[in-house]
C-alpha cells in the first residue's frame, strides 16, 4: 500500500493518522523464505516538525513462521516493533540520512510494505531457537532429535567403545610383552642408577 505524502510534507507542522494493512505475504531475504500467517493493521502517524523532519511512527505486530537454528523445525513466532523514521526535510523532500537508498519513500509516495520490509531487517533475532534445550538434528541422518533418538547415536557409541577396547587390549599386550618404550627407558635407567651404586 502507498500513501501520498504531499499534503504532509507541503504544510508546516501538520499531523496526519491513517491506518494502513500490510499486502506482504512473506519475508524474503539471503536467510530464506519466511511465510508471514498472521499480520495487523498499522496505525501510521506521520508528522511535518517545523518544516525541518518529517516524523514517520507506528507499531507492527505480526505471526512469521521462523526456522529453528538448531532442529530447523518452522515454529509459529510474534514479531512486535515499533517504526520511529526521522527524515530531513530539504528542498521540500524528504530524506533519510540513515540509509543509503530509501527505497520506501519515492518522491512523495510512501510505500508501506517496503517500510515494514526494512523495519524486520533491523528487528530481525539473531538467533532463534524452538525451546531453550533443544536438541537439534542428528549430524548423521538429519531427524530431529526432540522426537527421539536414532540409531545413529548408538552405532557410534558402539564404535567408539570398541575401538577403546582395543587400545586397551594393545596396552595390555604391549605391557606384557615388554616391548613398550616406556618399559624400555624404565630398565634403561634402573641399570643406570645400578652402575651408579657399584661405584
Amino acid at each position: 500500500m502507498q500513501i501520498d505524502l504531499t499534503d504532509v510534507i507541503s504544510s508546516i507542522n501538520k499531523v496526519v493518522e491513517k491506518e494502513v494493512s500490510i499486502e506482504m505475504s512473506s519475508f524474503s531475504s539471503r536467510l530464506g523464505d519466511f511465510p508471514i500467517h498472521k499480520k495487523s493493521p498499522i496505525v501510521l502517524r506521520i508528522s511535518n516538525v517545523e518544516n525541518r523532519q518529517l516524523l514517520i511512527q507506528g507499531t507492527v505486530e505480526m505471526e512469521v513462521g521462523l526456522a529453528c537454528d538448531r532442529c530447523l523445525k518452522e515454529v509459529p513466532t510474534s514479531l512486535h516493533f515499533d517504526i520511529n523514521k526521522e527524515l530531513e526535510l530539504k528542498d521540500g523532500s524528504a530524506v533519510d540520512e540513515e540509509m543509503e537508498e530509501t527505497d520506501y519513500l519515492i518522491g512523495f509516495e510512501l510505500d508501506v510494505d517496503k517500510l515494514v520490509y526494512a523495519e524486520i531487517l533491523v528487528n530481525w533475532p539473531m538467533k532463534f531457537m524452538c525451546k531453550d534445550d533443544c536438541k537439534g538434528i542428528c549430524k548423521v541422518c538429519g531427524m530431529n532429535l526432540n522426537k527421539g533418538a536414532c540409531d545413529c547415536q548408538r552405532t557410534e557409541l558402539i564404535q567408539e567403545w570398541q575401538q577403546s577396547k582395543i587400545y586397551l587390549t594393545s596396552i595390555r599386550r604391549c605391557k606384557q610383552m615388554s616391548i613398550c618404550p616406556k618399559n624400555k627407558s624404565s630398565k634403561g635407567r634402573r641399570d643406570k642408577r645400578r652402575a651408579n651404586w657399584k661405584m
